[in-house]
């Protein structure tokens, strides 16, 4: 495990990166999630908590006994900025950070360009699995040409275009 120090505002913070695991398929889950204060409105965004969770044992269970596969997490919420909540970390040793809805507006074109950077950061030189993307929102984007643009540009890439495997879940009164 490779440690880098990153600045934040009051000081600095290590992020532990995880190093790729030799002759190991990478397989990619990347979660977009909406933490404006729309989400926290009648229990969506402890439903994304608790579906999140689910989702990570299934995964772990799934993966059991895959030898050839480096599963890796990363959660990226959005709302007044776009920000990596969480990872890269591998699935196996993943915890799932508390989700907070309390931001006012949405920018979630700055979440797509966020998570499109993400990816090709972790996926170069690597041999991979079809990615899994998840976006989490209860509402459009607030910035609806750009969010288009910046989708656009995501299904263009030949790792998301063709391959990934993309689900959009939608978040009404939980």
């Amino acid at each position: 495990m490779k440690t880098t120090f990153i600045h934040q505002s009051g000081g600095y913070r290590s992020l532990n990166i995880s190093v790729p695991v030799a002759g190991k398929r990478l397989l990619l889950v990347v979660i977009v999630i909406d933490v404006s204060g729309s989400m926290s409105e009648n229990g969506k965004i402890q439903s994304v908590q608790y579906g999140m969770e689910a989702a990570l044992r299934s995964i772990r269970a799934h993966l059991q006994g895959k030898e050839g596969i480096d599963a890796q997490l990363v959660v990226i919420g959005y709302g007044e900025h776009a920000r990596v909540l969480l990872g890269p970390v591998s699935v196996e040793t993943a915890e799932l950070p508390t989700l907070v809805a309390d931001e006012q507006t949405t920018l979630a074109a700055e979440a797509i360009e966020l998570l499109n950077r993400k990816v090709h950061e972790l996926i170069e030189g690597r041999k991979m699995l079809k990615p899994v993307l998840v976006l989490v929102s209860d509402g459009l984007a607030h910035d609806k040409r750009l969010w288009q643009q910046k989708i656009d540009e995501l299904l263009a890439t030949e790792w998301c275009g063709r391959r990934a495997i993309r689900v959009g879940i939608g978040v009404s009164g939980a």
